[in-house]
């Protein structure tokens, strides 16, 4: 340097936007008129070197290849490869397309969704500075992420590294401030107030379907919206495994929708993988599927050859995106993504197998898990009437109404109490083991009279002529209308069927509370007194939703198949429309009345009389010529000789 004066423009030659060359040119030469040196040194700091600078252009996931490393918290920590998220890969590159304003991704657990989040997010940081907000269901996951994954992702990843400030305060699990201008804000979607005091450009918003909906000032994905609204160039980011909220019907709504295929490493097609296309051996349960895991495979949809895990995890690294919606949409505001988890070979084909045959035996937990965590959609829950009025009435038995049907072996009376009146059923119950069950006839009685007549004085025959009375019979107690006792019957029925023993009270219990789906209980005194009931009596509980889910599994079975109830052939539509007002919420799991629909006292006696059966499991002998019947004789032995 030579001797002349070196002038230090840190502070003063540097103005907060960035000038152009003749504008500078034209400044200095105003203020140093007379008094140029030979030479200028400008001393710029780092930082404001790092903001001048023309980042090279690249898409996310180079750069993620380029210079990001995993934690130690993470499954493959070290440093970042394709290779172990291929799927990946298009997510990331879509979000930072110019364009592009919202991605939603919806897949399985453990499917890269929160590391595709922080590679964006790194990258975003590092390229095209913004504030930014990261979202998790709760402030404990939020700390959570932010200690185990992005704190250390900062840490690790070089050019992330250098904008970390020095100040402890600035790396904290509350706000990360980076010296390069950007404050990330940890929030979570349970609190209203951490999201609404401060403004993002870019919002990753994980887990989106384990968020809460708080207040009422509108759901957590529009208030999040809010925050960058002011923000010309913002982004969002929303991933989740689907659990019936935001995510799935988030990314089919997108302009332009994506979905994984795997490629066949056979005939080398796309494919996307379903459960119809799983093979599982015909009757195998899950101890077998369990025992032997191997026999489970995968018929590509295209060529149909069998694959196994291994051919699954080649198909999933050779696969790719393809468009299922928009694919004229050339320039997509936001865009959707969709991986199911049944093309990814984390998950086995035998657990998957596993969970579709428990879905298939009725288990509500199982048809949840594999809509939401294995095929990745939205569970629509099956609320459906009970059957149409149509299908009904296929199930009458060929005998007219008061006819006893052949191998019976004992009548039983159902009846469903009213105001003023009750609706009956009576039921024929064959032998064990099997007890086949045949309603032989219906209708409503105005009074206990009327029971008592049905009780004791009409007789019923079979085609020999065989006569049966009634044996045993259910009643409801009446006693359901809580809070208006005066049009409750409860004490009147009690009374009733303590003079009439072979008459059992009924109460309908929750389904979900501890205990047998049948238990008993000892009345002593009549309800709301303290007068005592002569003898006292032994009131039956019935958790109801069990015995209408049995209802309904019977009246599934074609009705010449063994276990199909059958009605005697005089039952008509209007008996018929009792059965279809009775609707199944699978989401709550509870059984409902629709009542727009019209009564269902007729159901409601058909659901008693299955609990009745269950009640006579222990009471009805097996037919009187079968075998099992015959007492094995026994042998005899005697000094060292024997006969049969």
């Amino acid at each position: 340097m030579s001797q002349g004066r070196d002038l230090n423009t840190q502070g003063a030659l540097l103005p907060d936007r960035i000038l152009s060359r003749s504008t500078v040119a034209r400044y200095l030469r105003s203020e140093l008129i007379g008094r140029i040196p030979d030479r200028i040194q400008l001393c710029i700091t780092a930082a404001v070197r790092h903001r001048l600078r023309r980042p090279e252009r690249m898409p996310v996931s180079q750069w993620c290849e380029a210079y990001r490393i995993m934690p130690s918290a993470d499954a493959m920590p070290g440093k970042w490869r394709r290779e172990l998220a291929p799927h990946a890969v298009r997510v990331m590159d879509t979000w930072a397309l110019p364009w592009v304003r919202e991605v939603w991704f919806c897949g399985p657990d453990q499917a890269s969704k929160t590391n595709a989040m922080l590679g964006c997010m790194g990258y975003s940081i590092d390229r095209a500075p913004g504030n930014i907000f990261y979202t998790m269901p709760s402030q404990d996951a939020a700390k959570r992420i932010l200690g185990q994954k992005l704190i250390p992702m900062l840490q690790l990843t070089r050019p992330l590294a250098k904008l970390i400030s020095k100040r402890a305060d600035d790396t904290s699990q509350g706000m990360i401030r980076m010296a390069n201008g950007v404050a990330i804000y940890p929030a979570w979607a349970n609190s209203a107030t951490s999201t609404a005091t401060f403004s993002a450009k870019y919002t990753f918003n994980d887990e989106v379907d384990k968020w809460e909906m708080v207040g009422t000032e509108t759901d957590p994905i529009r208030r999040l919206r809010k925050r960058a609204k002011k923000y010309r160039f913002h982004k969002h980011f929303f991933g989740s495994t689907p659990a019936g909220k935001y995510i799935y019907s988030g990314a089919m709504a997108c302009q332009q929708v994506q979905q994984y295929a795997n490629r066949c490493p056979h005939c080398g097609e796309l494919i996307i993988m379903d459960t119809d296309h799983i093979i599982i051996p015909k009757g195998a349960s899950v101890d077998d599927i369990k025992r032997d895991p191997g026999a489970i495979g995968y018929a590509c949809n295209s060529c149909g050859s069998l694959w196994n895990e291994a051919d699954r995890s080649r198909s999933f690294e050779q696969g790719d995106w393809i468009i299922v919606k928009g694919p004229d949409c050339h320039r997509p505001v936001d865009v959707g993504f969709l991986l199911s988890g049944i093309a990814t070979p984390d998950m086995k084909l035998a657990d998957i197998a596993c969970t579709i045959v428990q879905a298939e035996a009725g288990d509500l937990s199982a048809k949840r898990d594999l809509a939401h965590g294995i095929q990745c959609i939205d569970y629509e829950p099956e609320t459906t009437a009970a059957r149409e009025d149509d299908h009904l009435l296929r199930y009458r038995s060929g005998l007219p109404r008061n006819a006893v049907p052949l191998g019976t072996a004992m009548l039983g009376l159902l009846a469903d109490t009213q105001q003023d009146s009750f609706y009956y059923e009576l039921w024929a119950y064959g032998y064990a083991p099997e007890i086949d069950m045949r309603m032989i006839r219906h209708g409503i009685l105005p009074s206990f009279v009327d029971l008592e007549y049905l009780l004791h004085q009409e007789v019923f025959a079979d085609a020999d002529g065989k006569e049966f009375r009634v044996q045993i019979g259910l009643i409801d107690s009446g006693g359901t209308r809580k809070g208006w006792q005066k049009h409750s019957r409860t004490v009147e029925v009690y009374d009733w069927c303590s003079k009439h023993r072979i008459m059992i009270p009924i109460k309908g219990i929750w389904s979900r509370r501890d205990g047998d789906m049948i238990s008993y209980k000892t009345v002593e005194t009549f309800p709301g007194t303290s007068k005592r009931i002569p003898g006292g009596l032994v009131r039956a509980n019935l958790k109801v939703d069990y015995f209408k889910d049995e209802l309904a599994r019977r009246l599934a079975i074609e009705p010449d198949d063994p276990g199909a109830p059958l009605y005697h052939d005089d039952i008509d539509e209007a008996f018929a429309k009792h059965y279809t007002a009775e609707v199944k919420d699978e989401e709550s799991g509870e059984w409902k009345h629709d009542k727009k629909k019209g009564r269902n006292d007729f159901w409601d006696c058909n659901v008693y009389a299955i609990a009745l059966r269950e009640i006579l499991k222990t009471r009805i002998p097996r037919r009187p010529d079968d075998p099992a019947n015959v007492a094995p004789q026994r042998r005899i032995y005697s000094k060292g000789a024997h006969r049969d």
